[in-house]
């Protein structure tokens, strides 16, 4: 498909919103706001009766890349990229998928049991298990409906 569009001596197209084009609040969102998005990866937090599985999708990184640690009632996560740009960079001629560093932060409660953390990351998905002390683990009940 081929679109042809008739300029102004100024070099600029003859559509009267072409310069606000720039301005409109949409695109603003878009390029500032969801950059925040993209460059922090999604999290997936499931409650099971004996612990909480916290599941980060992060494609493009190494195990020795991630930071997990615990600070005072938060777990911080740190995603580090040890090769922020490839050596072969000249080859490229288009790069839309790239691991970029990032920090995640959660607020754990009482209910964690801190010293049996445990995290694996494999087919770049970083799963830590925060099982819950032993007084706190969830009892169900099934209830007949009438």
């Amino acid at each position: 498909m081929c679109y042809k569009q008739s300029f102004h001596h100024s070099g600029m197209p003859r559509h009267s919103n072409f310069h606000r084009y720039e301005e409109h609040p949409f695109k603003y969102f878009i390029k500032h706001k969801m950059r925040a998005f993209s460059e922090t990866p999604p999290a997936n937090v499931e409650e099971l009766d004996d612990k909480y599985i916290l599941s980060i999708y992060a494609p493009g990184f190494d195990k020795s890349d991630f930071e997990i640690r615990i600070k005072d009632d938060t777990l911080i996560i740190i995603g580090k990229v040890t090769d922020p740009e490839s050596e072969d960079l000249h080859r490229w001629r288009r790069r839309e998928f790239i691991a970029t560093p990032f920090e995640r932060y959660f607020q754990m409660n009482e209910k964690v049991d801190r010293e049996a953390i445990k995290a694996k990351y494999e087919d770049g998905l970083l799963t830590i298990e925060l099982p819950k002390l032993e007084g706190f683990i969830s009892q169900s009940q099934q209830i007949e409906i009438q």
